[in-house]
């Protein structure tokens, strides 16, 4: 629990081994990454569309086209067919703001766009060939709206 209230990015215990340590080491550098890429980019909702700066450019990425969106702690990785994008921004934010018939979160770390659900199970979806989990207390309202897809 006090690991989760301090942001911790791993846990590492005694007798430490160098395939360990690189592993911890290899999450520290993906999270720093993360964090440099996603402060080049901003998030502008539109009708139908979303509008991220990505360094120097803006691009416009229709809403149809995203598959799912993972929250990374306070960023948010928006993924489409072809390309993933890293915005400083948080879920809850993202599924505030996306259209709700055609957006639902399905766990406390995913939001899925229902237009790209392939297929279901009890305890995960599948989007664009990624199984994405579906959380406890998501289940009953999860089931109830695919079953009616």
């Amino acid at each position: 629990m006090e690991g989760f209230e301090l942001s911790a990015l791993d846990y590492v215990l005694k007798p430490l081994t160098a395939a360990r340590l690189d592993i911890t080491a290899r999450r520290i550098r993906e999270y720093w990454d993360v964090k440099r890429k996603s402060e080049a980019y901003e998030v502008l909702f539109e009708k139908d569309m979303l509008s991220i700066k990505d360094g120097y450019h803006t691009v416009r990425l229709p809403q149809r086209d995203i598959v799912y969106l993972e929250a990374m702690q306070d960023y948010t990785k928006i993924v489409t067919g072809s390309k993933s994008y890293m915005t400083l921004s948080t879920l809850s934010c993202f599924m505030e703001t996306l259209p709700q018939d055609r957006f639902v979160r399905v766990h406390r770390s995913y939001g899925v766009s229902l237009r790209h659900v392939a297929g279901f199970s009890y305890s995960e979806l599948l989007c664009n060939q990624v199984t994405i989990p579906i959380g406890k207390t998501y289940r009953p309202a999860i089931s109830r709206l695919l079953s009616s897809l």
